[in-house]
């Protein structure tokens, strides 16, 4: 198990604590799931898609749903072997740490040395409070052209 794949896997229970009842993030799972396993369908066997997973926006009564929902889904995604994630939140410390490692092995030039793998597809959406439960929304987008290459909207009740 890689680095990436521990750090995602440990920030899910911490994040369950404080999301309600179990009923609700056991939901949740299912949920997530089933939304994952209809985005694996869509792509082909054959191929590796690269894809942007975009922090899901919430209201304050459900931010950390939003944040366990978004991890649940980058982990399902990854386990799935289709999908190489790039990590929005972590680009710009990477690229930091890139600027100074290139600084330091080409003597002061200011240029990367490599660049980002560029995302063909972005995976974003919302998870808000209505009523007794969160209506999730997932929505999956060609990066090149905006053309929404899945969506899903459900709602989730408590």
């Amino acid at each position: 198990m890689t680095t990436k794949h521990l750090t995602v896997l440990l920030l899910i229970p911490m994040l369950l604590a404080g999301c309600g009842s179990t009923s609700l993030t056991s939901k949740l799972k299912t949920h997530t799931e089933d939304v994952g396993e209809e985005i694996v369908d869509l792509v082909d066997s054959d191929v590796t898609a690269t894809v942007a997973v975009i922090p899901f926006t919430s209201d304050e009564a459900s931010l950390s749903l939003a944040e366990v929902y978004s991890n649940q889904l980058i982990s399902f995604l990854v386990k799935s072997g289709k999908f190489n994630i790039v990590d929005r939140n972590q680009l710009t410390a990477v690229a930091d740490e890139q600027l100074l490692m290139s600084s330091a092995a080409s003597s002061g030039q200011n240029e990367v040395g490599t660049r980002f793998e560029e995302s063909e597809s972005i995976i974003s959406g919302s998870v808000k409070k209505v009523g007794s439960g969160y209506v999730v929304v997932t929505s999956w987008l060609r990066a090149k052209d905006g053309k929404l290459l899945y969506k899903n909207v459900s709602e989730i009740r408590e």
